[in-house]
């Protein structure tokens, strides 16, 4: 994911949700992404896609099944 040139990536307090009985929901250009068991896992996440990490490696950030 590119980032805009010499700017901060942004981040919205509107991308995160919770449903209840669900766990915690984050909202990506990419799509809906969840859920989380807890708020900071979302966050975590968040971080890895805005800075562009190649290697994403999902089981260090783990969803509700």
């Amino acid at each position: 994911m590119s980032r805009r040139a010499g700017k901060p990536a942004r981040i919205s307090a509107n991308r995160y949700f919770y449903v209840m009985g669900e766990g915690w929901y984050v909202l990506t250009r990419e799509g809906e992404s969840g859920p989380y068991p807890e708020k900071d896992k979302a966050e975590e996440f968040v971080n890895i896609v805005l800075t562009g990490s190649q290697s994403i490696n999902f089981d260090t950030i783990p969803a509700s099944q």
